[in-house]
């Protein structure tokens, strides 16, 4: 017997419900020319629109985008928090250099009648992408364009772009009328966890600007191109291959290093809450807890570099878990009200400031030179590979940190805010207290250098500074040092009362023989560092960069997370 064939009926008289795919679609997509011919591409992935304005032509009005112009302004809008990501690539021209610099990026705040929440983004990464002047500046002008800025209001987790430079088409004279200016990162609690920055480079940058006679000036002045990146609440990563500035004429806070040091300049990383400070001033970014950073890691070198947690009383929940700077230090200042956990610097730690109410490590590979670390309560382990010069660790002494933030950002108070801050450096008043304590080992010699546990110094100098050493020095509590010390000790200009002596505290334990250096990771590094997993990306890795057009790396820059495809 035959088997009959059961032919299905046509789909068209059994209507049903289909599984669709889970796509996401570009929302908009942007591209133009740079100046030096290097094409770029902005794409939104998932809700929202953006829109790209180029710097003005002659005709006063923005110039097509696909001119040889740069950016002056790229917006965003109307984004989700969990789904939308901004991508930027650059293809380099055959005489470009490969970078796309913008003068303001903006994102419009999508919950206008909220002051708490709001609309960000996922992520944005876009690496060949810099923050600088575009505004073109003629033998007639009689100020400085606005200073560049990035502003997302409602936060992102992930900010990834090609990082800040100040000399980016400066003028060689400033105008006479010419102050002081910072390009600002500001960024707003994002809707999950805290904010990731990742940057190749921040460069700061100081110029000399012509007496004003309208001001009946005779002589020059020094003015900064600061940068600054505020971000409100936690911050989990900061990580930058170098941060760049003008190592002769730092900012006011390291005055005590460098009499030349002045304004309020250099760069700025700072967590805190919006309204506390000078920094937040833009209205629009909202929420903020206490400031916390989670990394904070520099590749290569720092100058002119100013770290800075706090909340709305100065302390409390502020601080820095991990501080790392792979290369040399030159006028580097980490300020934490409640704490710092590590700190590590793979070359010397040189013209280095901390204030924090308690540290658990600090290492360098080599040693340190004309640094100053503070803390209320104690320290737990120090580590140096090489001489200390110049330089004073100081455990068990109060600090209001109130006092020391509004003297760092040149406020008269911590809630005020002046247009024109004159940073000053903390103060160096000793106020010895119970708590302090540490233990120190030195892989070399110690050279006009004090390391004191709650010792209140009964001497003062010819310059009237606290001097330690002498018979009268108050030794309170159970501050404790426990030192081994490679080298020579040689402080007879420091102590002179104890030529011999570095180390004060109620109970110390001095030894002398061989201390192994740490090995902190400095350049060139053995492999790539890889940060933390970051929202929208699927690694950041500084040292590898998408090829554009493809989906293979070199060595540059990060991958971005593309949409998936079945």
């Amino acid at each position: 017997m035959s088997t009959r064939n059961l032919h299905p009926r046509p789909r068209a008289l059994r209507p049903s419900a289909e599984g669709l795919e889970d796509r996401k679609l570009l929302s908009g997509t942007v591209s133009g020319t740079d100046i030096d011919g290097d094409t770029w591409t902005l794409r939104l992935i998932g809700p929202g629109a953006v829109s790209v304005t180029k710097q003005d032509g002659a005709d006063g009005q923005p110039s097509a985008l696909d001119s040889n112009t740069e950016i002056n302004t790229i917006t965003i809008a109307g984004t989700d928090p969990t789904k939308s990501r901004l991508i930027g690539t650059v293809v380099k021209g055959p005489d470009g250099d490969g970078k796309v610099f913008f003068q303001t990026l903006n994102k419009i705040l999508s919950n206008a009648q909220s002051t708490t929440t709001g609309n960000g983004l996922l992520a944005v990464s876009m690496p060949s992408f810099w923050l600088g002047n575009t505004t073109p500046i003629t033998s007639t002008s009689t100020s400085l364009p606005p200073a560049p800025s990035i502003t997302i209001p409602d936060g992102t987790g992930t900010l990834q772009f090609g990082g800040v430079d100040t000399t980016h088409d400066q003028p060689s004279t400033p105008p006479s009328s010419a102050t002081s200016d910072q390009a600002t990162v500001s960024l707003g609690p994002p809707a999950h966890g805290g904010s990731t920055v990742i940057i190749d480079k921040s460069i700061s940058s100081t110029a000399v600007v012509p007496p004003n006679s309208s001001t009946g000036a005779t002589t020059p002045t020094t003015i900064q191109h600061g940068v600054v990146f505020e971000i409100s609440g936690r911050l989990d990563l900061f990580q930058a291959n170098e941060i760049d500035g003008d190592a002769n004429t730092p900012p006011g806070q390291f005055s005590n290093f460098d009499s030349n040091a002045t304004g309020f300049g250099g760069t700025w990383v700072v967590s805190g809450t919006p309204g506390a400070t000078t920094f937040f001033q833009n209205p629009q970014i909202i929420g903020g807890l206490t400031g916390q950073i989670g990394n904070l890691r520099i590749g290569g070198n720092a100058t002119n570099l100013t770290t800075l947690v706090y909340d709305t009383t100065g302390n409390s929940g502020a601080k820095i878990a991990n501080f790392s700077i792979g290369g040399q230090t030159d006028n580097v200042m980490a300020v934490a009200g409640n704490g710092i956990r590590n700190m590590s610097f793979g070359q010397g730690m040189d013209h280095v400031q901390v204030y924090a109410h308690v540290i658990n490590t600090i290492q360098a590979n080599r040693g340190a030179i004309g640094s100053i670390v503070q803390s209320d309560r104690a320290i737990s382990r120090l580590t140096f590979g090489g001489d200390v010069v110049n330089t004073n660790v100081l455990s068990g002494y109060g600090q209001n940190f109130s006092s020391v933030i509004s003297n760092i950002t040149g406020a008269a108070t911590i809630s005020a805010f002046s247009p024109t801050p004159s940073p000053l450096p903390p103060s160096a008043q000793l106020s010895a207290g119970v708590g302090g304590g540490m233990t120190a080992l030195v892989a070399g010699d110690v050279t006009n250098s004090v390391f004191a546990a709650s010792v209140q110094p009964g001497a003062t100098n010819a310059s009237g500074q606290a001097e330690f050493g002498s018979p009268q020095d108050l030794k309170i509590g159970a501050g404790h040092i426990d030192a081994k010390v490679e080298g020579n000790i040689d402080n007879s200009s420091a102590t002179p009362d104890s030529p011999t002596t570095a180390f004060y505290a109620q109970r110390v334990n001095l030894s002398k023989g061989p201390v192994i250096p740490p090995s902190v990771p400095q350049e060139p590094f053995e492999g790539p560092t890889r940060p933390q997993r970051t929202p929208g990306l699927v690694h950041v890795d500084p040292t590898r960069v998408v090829i554009p057009g493809t989906s293979r790396t070199q060595t540059g820059q990060s991958v971005p997370r593309g949409p998936r495809s079945r």
